[in-house]
Formats: structure tokens, C-alpha cells, sequence
């Protein structure tokens, strides 16, 4: 333990190690910017998952809120890292659960980007803020969104459960469907559903989930089922069948035939909906077989 204490109050072998740990493959501009400075023996405690060393720190009046360069504090370290028994040691002696870093990012934030469930459900129960925003308007939410995991679901739900706004949008005026819909990630999208997403809602250049999904059929036959608009116009004036037409692989192209051809797509939708799906549906096969051409 005297030898950790030693090392850990040794600045410039502190920081050698530190750098040793932030080294990338290829040299870049930015390198120095890479790893923090004044990461200090918490922060080293907290990454490492050094319980004892933590513990007996903590005794020796050191500031339990420092932060690094990056405005990073042990709590965050700990939380990114998923150590939960140190989450819990810091918040016991007083470390400030919503402090943010540089970037405005909180533990909780970090511990639901990392996907770990138990530190978020921790953060949580002791009162972090599950609607803290980071500099581009991100939420613990959509951190959790962009996994599309499996054992996020209860992620999820936990988040929203505990107050997190399912429609809140960031800083291009995307929601947590959003993020959802273009990953495939379909159990998501079905959580965020339930939990009563705004299927209207649209991004700064007026898009909405369908236009972002059309790349999935599962995804787009969920949306569909949920009363979808499917003659929602982006600024542009563009459908999401004009993204197929436009720009979409022919492998959307044939997506978005099986959907329009399945008579059980129609059932209970207006007549004039449905004719605007086979209307639109013969300029995305003119587009695609143009395109068959254009490509030899």
C-alpha cells in the first residue's frame, strides 16, 4: 500500500503513466489533447478500481470533486468505467452527482453510454438528473439509445421511468427514435413506442423516423403500425419513399415493395393513403431500374 501511496503522489510518473495509457496506434495533431492532465490519484483510483487505495485517499482531505483537464471527476472516471462499489464510495462522502465536464457530460450520462445498468440504476436511485444535457443537447437517454443491445432495454426503461422525456431532441432537433430507427435497432424503437414517442415529431431539416428508417423493413413495418405518416415532406419537400427513389440502395427499393405489396399492410388504412403508396411506388421502379441501367 506504501509503494500505490508513492507512486500515486509522484506527479510526473503519475502523468507518464496517464499518457502511456491514452496512446494511439498512428501519431495525430492532437495527441497532447488526448489524455488529461491533473488526473490525479482519485481519478487513477477510480479507473483502476482500487477500492483500498480509494478508500484510504479519501481520508487524506483531497478534494472528492476535483476535476482534470477535461473537467472529469473521480466520480465520472468511475461511473464510464462501471466500477459501481466506487460510484457508491464517492457519493457516500460527498461527491456532487451532477457536476458536469468539460463537454457538460454527468457520471450518469457516462455510465449509460458505457451500458452499465447497475451504476445507472445506482446514479439514479441517489438523484442524479436524467435529463442533464451534454453541448449537443444529448441525454443519458439517447447515450443508452445508440447501443441497441439487448440488456439496455431495462436501461431504458429504468431511464424513463424515472422521469427521462422520450421525446426531448438535441441539438439537430433528433429524439431518441431517431437515433433508433436508421441503427436497426428495432427492440428500441418498441420501447420507445411504449413510452409514447412522437411519431411527428421532426428533426431541424423537418425529417422524421420513417425518412431515417427506411433502410429496415422491420423498423418501417413497426412504424406503419404505429400511424406513421407516410406522406410526411422534409424541408426539401422530399417522402421517405422519395429518400428510396433518390438516394436508397435497390435493396430498399425491394424492402419497400414487400411492404407495399403485402395486402395486410392495408388493412384499416384510408383508400387515398394506399394510393399514394402504389402511386409513389411506380416512380421508385422507374428510379431503380434507371439506376440498374446507369450501373450496367
Amino acid at each position: 500500500m506504501d509503494l500505490i501511496l508513492t507512486y500515486l503522489g509522484d506527479d510526473r510518473k503519475l502523468s507518464c503513466s496517464v499518457q502511456v495509457l491514452h496512446l494511439t496506434l498512428k501519431r495525430t495533431s492532437d495527441g497532447q489533447d488526448r489524455f488529461p492532465n491533473q488526473f490525479g490519484p482519485l481519478h487513477v483510483s477510480a479507473s483502476w478500481g482500487l477500492d483500498e487505495v480509494l478508500s484510504l485517499l479519501l481520508t487524506k482531505g483531497i478534494d472528492i470533486n476535483d476535476q482534470d483537464s477535461h473537467g472529469q471527476t473521480a466520480l465520472q472516471v468511475a461511473a464510464k468505467r462501471g466500477h459501481e462499489s466506487k460510484v457508491r464510495l464517492l457519493l457516500q462522502n460527498d461527491a456532487t452527482i451532477n457536476i458536469e465536464n468539460g463537454n457538460e457530460e454527468t457520471a450518469l450520462y457516462w455510465a449509460a453510454r458505457s451500458w452499465h445498468k447497475s451504476t445507472v440504476q445506482l446514479l439514479v436511485a441517489e438523484g442524479a438528473n436524467v435529463m442533464t444535457k451534454d453541448n449537443e443537447g444529448w441525454t443519458a437517454l439517447d447515450s443508452a439509445v445508440i447501443g441497441g443491445k439487448i440488456e439496455i432495454m431495462r436501461l431504458l426503461q429504468m431511464l424513463l421511468d424515472d422521469g427521462a422525456n422520450v421525446n426531448e431532441k438535441d441539438w439537430i432537433g433528433s429524439t431518441a427514435l431517431v437515433w433508433a430507427a436508421p441503427g436497426g435497432h428495432e427492440m428500441t424503437v418498441e420501447v420507445l413506442l411504449r413510452y409514447g414517442c412522437d411519431l411527428k415529431s421532426r428533426d431541424k431539416y423537418e425529417n422524421t423516423a420513417l425518412h431515417w428508417a427506411i433502410q429496415h423493413e422491420a423498423i418501417v413495418r413497426l412504424l406503419l403500425a404505429n400511424s406513421a405518416d407516410v406522406n410526411a415532406r422534409n424541408d426539401c419537400g422530399q417522402t421517405a419513399l422519395f429518400w428510396v427513389a433518390r438516394d436508397g440502395p435497390l435493396s430498399a427499393a425491394h424492402i419497400l415493395q414487400r411492404i407495399i405489396m403485402d395486402e395486410e399492410q392495408y388493412i384499416g388504412l384510408p383508400e387515398r393513403v394506399t394510393e399514394t403508396w402504389c402511386g409513389c411506388w411506380q416512380r421508385v421502379k422507374l428510379t431503380s431500374m434507371r439506376w440498374i441501367a446507369g450501373e450496367g
